[in-house]
């Protein structure tokens, strides 16, 4: 079961997403699609610290970077930050950045080991607890 909580800080043009639990590639479309139909800003930061990942082949990431693609330009000039501290999230992550380049998605992405580096690259600093949130949304999957 993955539980995806999707935070808004429109003040820094920033979405945050917390992810835990076992994510499978269905429910990353499904949080996408839903994200990408609504209110999208410029700064991403999707934390999957606490969320189990299985391996993906690298069509399966290819697949994913091209589904982006397809809807990167309302970010234009935008960018994501992914916060992992596993090895195989934070592998799988990097992959996605390169095959973001590869399809020239418009909006730049970094893969972090903590949280105070990936909210300084993305330059939003501070800690997450000082953000001026406007709208939660969490949505739990079994």
């Amino acid at each position: 079961m993955v539980n995806i909580k999707k935070t808004y800080d429109l003040n820094k043009n920033l979405t945050t997403f917390k992810i835990t639990g076992q994510m499978m590639a269905g429910d990353l479309y499904d949080c996408l699609a839903q994200y990408f139909g609504g209110k999208v800003t410029l700064r991403t930061l999707w934390d999957i610290t606490e969320a189990q990942i299985p391996s993906a082949t690298v069509d399966e990431i290819s697949d994913l970077a091209q589904y982006v693609r397809n809807m990167a330009d309302a970010r234009m000039g935008g960018k994501t930050a992914i916060i992992s501290k596993d090895d195989l999230g934070y592998g799988m992550s990097r992959m996605l950045g390169t095959l973001y380049e590869l399809e020239q998605v418009p909006f730049e992405i970094q893969v972090f080991r903590s949280l105070e580096d990936a909210r300084a690259w993305i330059g939003v600093g501070g800690s997450h607890d000082d953000e001026e949130r406007v709208k939660i949304n969490t949505r739990t999957v079994s």
